[in-house]
């Protein structure tokens, strides 16, 4: 019968079959002039719907993106590091490979390549991690999006403003990308305080991780200031703080909270610590089974 659709041949749904959709759904059609007319008229229909169908789905795209990436703390700034890690090695690589095919700017390009590593790629993931993991640590409810969106911002903006100033020499762009991250870092710096003042215990771990990231913030300050007065002795306290005073205690920190955590998902028995430090005999236990390669009495263990 004309207007019939192939047999199914039992397949299940597919886009052969949404596409086969209106053909099925023709009504018997006599033969002739006027119903070859009446046919194509169908077929222009059904491709004119469709046709006019795809730029609204195009146009959502954009909009389920953003909501996807901000539904999380740690989507949007992981997205918002791996974007600027990637930024970064294009520009540095590029100073390598030919430092004369960039503008000579007002602050050294090595001092550069350590500040947009310590005080905007780094942090990104920093902030990620701790405003997911902080209202877990303190029994506390999750956040919103307009907790965390801002400090996203502040922090993929700050950057590539300040990798546009390098490529251009412009200093107004270098001061409006540091003067963007210390709005990331301030939001981050709020939503993260807030969270401890409303703590009803002692989160050991969050005090360490937040006290890290005053001292980071205190470096991005001097990093503001040395763009002004151009003494050099603050681009040396920049990085040594931003080395060990921010990278170095959030990696600890994290490590001592996070190793036993996971160590509780491999070790038959073990509880996971809340804010307790770690078992130290049963992480050695761990690490001698490994390294040595005997099988342990924990299926688990032997397979890790």
């Amino acid at each position: 019968m004309v207007g019939q659709g192939p047999p199914d041949n039992g397949r299940e749904g597919g886009h052969f079959d949404a596409l086969a959709e209106p053909e099925r759904t023709l009504h018997p059609i006599p033969s002739g002039t006027g119903a070859s007319t009446q046919r194509l008229t169908q077929i222009s229909a059904t491709c004119a719907r469709h046709a006019h169908a795809a730029p609204m789905d195009t146009l959502k795209l954009p909009a389920d993106l953003a909501r996807n990436l901000s539904a999380a703390p740690h989507r949007l700034l992981f997205f918002v590091g791996a974007t600027n890690v990637l930024a970064a090695m294009a520009w540095w690589t590029l100073w390598l490979m030919n430092p004369s095919a960039l503008p000579a700017g007002s602050v050294p390009a090595g001092w550069m390549h350590a500040f947009i590593l310590q005080y905007q790629v780094l942090p990104s993931f920093f902030f990620g991690f701790l405003i997911t993991v902080f209202p877990r640590w303190m029994g506390l409810p999750e956040l919103g999006r307009w907790h965390y969106v801002p400090v996203g911002l502040g922090m993929i903006s700050g950057q590539l403003l300040c990798l546009v100033s390098m490529f251009s020499g412009s200093a107004l762009l270098l001061h409006l990308g540091v003067v963007n991250t210390l709005a990331g870092w301030a939001a981050g710096l709020a939503v993260l305080g807030s969270l401890l003042l409303r703590d009803r215990q002692v989160t050991w771990h969050a005090i360490s991780c937040f006290a890290a990231l005053v001292i980071g913030f205190a470096g991005l300050l001097c990093f503001a200031v040395y763009l002004h007065t151009g003494d050099a002795r603050l681009a040396y306290v920049v990085i040594k703080l931003g080395s060990f005073g921010l990278l170095l205690p959030v990696y600890a920190t994290v490590a001592h909270r996070m190793f036993p955590f996971f160590a509780a998902n491999v070790v038959d028995g073990r509880s996971s610590p809340r804010g307790t430090c770690a078992d130290r005999d049963q992480i050695r236990r761990i690490s001698r089974t490994v390294s040595s390669g005997r099988q342990s009495s924990s299926p688990a263990v032997a397979a890790w």
